[in-house]
């Protein structure tokens, strides 16, 4: 049988605000006025390599979605080795 990938998200993301990153108080949380650089980590848990993964970050309710604007909702990468 054929190497297959499995791709998953991690569900450890760090939120960057101010802290080398971002703009905003460093404390490591999403505050109002804030602007954060977001980092999401995945992980190829498979035993093949993945090529041209997409990922979108999209904002999944409808109250209140004008408090928040996603400006880079998009990251590519071209391949990813397993483990």
């Amino acid at each position: 049988m054929a190497p297959v990938p499995l791709i998953n998200v991690v569900l450890d993301t760090d939120v960057h605000d101010g802290d080398g990153g971002g703009i905003g108080n460093g404390d490591f949380k999403i505050n109002v006025g804030e602007e954060i650089d977001l980092e999401v980590e995945i992980k190829n848990n498979g035993d093949g390599v993945a090529y041209n993964i997409s990922g979108k970050l999209e904002l999944r309710y409808t109250s209140d979605m004008d408090i928040c604007t996603i400006t880079d909702s998009v990251e590519t990468i071209a391949s990813l080795s397993p483990g």
